[in-house]
């Protein structure tokens, strides 16, 4: 092989390796920083739009003499902060209640509502910490395998009816994990994955989109 060509073996291996490695490495930080700045320049703009409709004495500006980015979103947080404080009473709840009732028969409204909220359910409420650990069965038959999330290593007042040790299980569903089945699963038959629930969880909401890598298995 002449210079050149070993030189050009260099350059691409260099390419290949470092200069890859540069763009998955900076581009969803490039990237992640505009989509943050776009948000917080279109809340800044929507709350000015509708702070401006209050009385002078009322607007931001009486108090705050000067103008910074991110005070929308400042403002935007406190307002969900109270709305979140009065839902989360006798009131509230009721409101809730009565304009979930309202939505669920406005049939366009309805499935766009009930998809949102069960996604910020899932990234935001779901307490995952009632999850032991996470494993594979054989679910819903033989031969196929799902994610399941172990709840028990116990099955209370079932084990003296149960033929051998067996586990409670929660097999979610996808690409909503916070419904599902719960299920009554041999020991044996469990396999113990080192993937955290988070991770589980990223990979059930993506329906396997982003998996990602165990660092092994293990038979309980």
């Amino acid at each position: 092989m002449s210079r050149l060509g070993r030189l050009w073996n260099v350059v691409k291996e260099i390419l290949k390796r470092y200069l890859l490695t540069g763009i998955v490495v900076t581009v969803p930080l490039v990237v992640s920083i505009w989509v943050l700045w776009l948000v917080i320049g279109f809340v800044d703009r929507t709350t000015d739009r509708l702070l401006s409709l209050l009385p002078d004495p009322f607007g931001p500006e009486h108090w705050v003499h000067f103008n910074f980015p991110g005070l929308g979103v400042i403002i935007t947080l406190l307002l969900l902060i109270l709305i979140g404080a009065l839902a989360r009473n006798l009131i509230g709840r009721r409101a809730m209640s009565l304009t979930e009732y309202i939505i669920e028969r406005i049939p366009l409204m309805r499935s766009v509502y009930s998809a949102i909220k069960q996604l910020l359910t899932t990234l935001f409420v779901a307490n995952t910490g009632n999850f032991k650990r996470v494993a594979l069965i054989e679910y819903p038959r033989p031969g196929i395998w799902t994610l399941a999330f172990v709840t028990n290593d116990n099955v209370g007042v079932l084990k003296s009816v149960l033929p051998e040790p067996c586990s409670s299980v929660f097999v979610p569903t996808t690409p909503n994990p916070t419904s599902g089945y719960y299920v009554i699963v041999p020991k044996r038959e469990l396999i113990n994955i080192e993937v955290s629930v988070e991770q589980a969880f990223k990979m059930l909401i993506s329906a396997g989109i982003i998996a990602e890598a165990s660092t092994g298995v293990e038979a309980d």
